[in-house]
């Protein structure tokens, strides 16, 4: 009697995924290993919270030279710093303001309580102005309250309740350098005659907001 060899049985494919369907893969089960950070920064992050005042104060120390120089650093506003050295338009400018004068101009404004108009009020915003065109760098003052009402727009409040004047600086290869002196002195002009009347003058411009 001749023996014949069975072969073994095997699921169909079909019966193998609808087993397999619902078993996770092992990469989708085990969690991915830890990153551990690097030793120096575990070092440093230890120390910090062992001792936080510490740290605190070692990292102002370190950034004061940084703090100084930021609170010494200030914006170059100028309409040169915009431009190549050389360029057309520049010289065009420069030219511009040979023939017609500085475009930059502080507004130097105030509360007038007995009127913008009344002959106190114009009697002293002319002592300002005389006070304004005397400091080196100043090439033209305007006084509001002196002139007449339909050319005044914008320098005289509606109610006559505030006022106020406009100074032109020079023209001038060194007006970066002195611009801070120049509205240091338009402060202290006006101050001068505002503040024995208990009144505070308010300065406006390009050159106010930046220096």
């Amino acid at each position: 009697m001749t023996s014949r060899r069975l072969a073994p049985r095997h699921p169909p494919a079909a019966s193998y995924r609808r087993l397999t369907r619902d078993v996770p893969s092992p990469s989708l089960v085990l969690p991915p290993p830890p990153m551990e950070p690097p030793r120096a920064i575990a070092t440093v992050a230890s120390a910090i919270c062992r001792r936080p005042v510490a740290a605190l104060l070692v990292l102002l120390i370190a950034l004061s030279p940084l703090l100084v120089a930021a609170g010494r650093v200030r914006p170059n506003n100028s309409l040169d710093a915009w431009f190549v050295e050389g360029d057309p338009a520049l010289a065009k400018y420069h030219a511009f303001l040979r023939e017609f004068g500085n475009d930059e101009a502080i507004l130097i404004g105030y509360e007038s309580p007995d009127g913008a108009r009344s002959p106190s009020e114009v009697a002293l915003q002319l002592r300002i102005a005389a006070r304004l065109d005397r400091i080196d760098g100043i090439e033209r003052v305007l006084a509001g309250s002196a002139m007449l009402a339909g050319l005044s727009g914008g320098l005289v409040a509606e109610d006559g309740r505030a006022t106020a004047l406009v100074a032109w600086l020079s023209v001038r290869p060194d007006v970066e350098q002195v611009r801070g002196r120049v509205i240091d002195d338009v402060r202290r002009a006006a101050a001068a005659e505002l503040v024995p009347l208990g009144r505070t003058a308010h300065l406006v411009g390009n050159g106010v907001l930046y220096d």
